[in-house]
C-alpha cells in the first residue's frame, strides 16, 4: 500500500523472496508532475488537458464528457452548473456566459453561436438565427427593400 501524504491510499503487487531479501517483481515507477513523486504506473493517470501523468486523485472528472483533467483545467458551464473542461464551453455571443458547446446553437445567418433561447426561425427563408438578426427578416418587404433587390420587369 502506498500513502502520498494526500488522497487516498494506493495498492501495488510486489513480489518479494523474503529469505534472499530480494525483490522479483515490481510495479514499474514513473514521476507525477505535479507532486515529483516517484509512484507505481497504476497510481497515475494523465491529464487530459496538459497530457502529463499525475497521481489519479489529483484529477477531476468532466461531468460533461467524463475526461479527467487537473483541476486548473476545470470550468462551470454558465447554463447546468456542470463542470467541464475549458475546452468543452465556448462563449455565447449573446448572453457572454461560458456554457457547454453541446448546448449551443450556430445562426443560420452569421455563424454566431447562443443558448436557444435567444434563437427564432425567419418567417421569410425558414432559416434559424439568433433573434438580434432576424429583425429584418420578420418584415420580408423591408428586408427586401433595404437590400436594394428589386423583382425583375
Amino acid at each position: 500500500m502506498f500513502d502520498f501524504g494526500s488522497g487516498p491510499p494506493y495498492e501495488s503487487v510486489i513480489a518479494v523472496i523474503p529469505a534472499e531479501s530480494r525483490i522479483v517483481r515490481s510495479p514499474e515507477l514513473s514521476r507525477c508532475s505535479r507532486t515529483q513523486k516517484l509512484a507505481p504506473l497504476e497510481c497515475l493517470a494523465r491529464c487530459e488537458m496538459s497530457g502529463v501523468p499525475v497521481l489519479k486523485h489529483l484529477l477531476e472528472k468532466s461531468d460533461v464528457s467524463g475526461r479527467m483533467a487537473l483541476p486548473e483545467f476545470m470550468e462551470q458551464c454558465a447554463a447546468t452548473g456542470k463542470h467541464a473542461l475549458r475546452d468543452e464551453l465556448e462563449e455565447s455571443a449573446v448572453s457572454k456566459r461560458r456554457v457547454a458547446k453541446s448546448l449551443l446553437k450556430t445562426s443560420g445567418i452569421t455563424g454566431k453561436r447562443a443558448e436557444p433561447q435567444y434563437f427564432g426561425k425567419c418567417d421569410f427563408t425558414g432559416i434559424e438565427a439568433l433573434e438580434e438578426e432576424l429583425g429584418l427578416a420578420k418584415c420580408p418587404e423591408r428586408s427586401i427593400a433595404q437590400t436594394g433587390y428589386s423583382a425583375p420587369s
